[in-house]
């Protein structure tokens, strides 16, 4: 038993000790700029007037049906 054991302690230490190198980076073409992630792609526009109006319009249909709908239950 103590040899065994002492067998896998040697060859645990050799494990740790005699690792293969790291390889070598070699770059396969030059570098580039870095790219812009995406939200960095897309221009900044305001939202239109006429976009707050509608969904504003829309929330307030919204509202008013589903007051409607909950007064008719019982």
């Amino acid at each position: 038993m103590q040899l065994w054991r002492f067998v896998l302690l040697a060859v645990s230490a050799l494990a740790l000790f005699l690792r293969p190198p790291p390889p070598t980076l070699v770059p396969s073409a030059p570098s580039r700029r870095a790219a812009k992630p995406y939200c960095a792609q897309i221009p900044f526009r305001p939202i239109s007037t006429e976009v707050v109006r509608a969904e504003r319009a829309q929330g307030t249909a919204h509202e008013v049906y589903n007051h409607i709908r909950n007064r008719a239950e019982p």
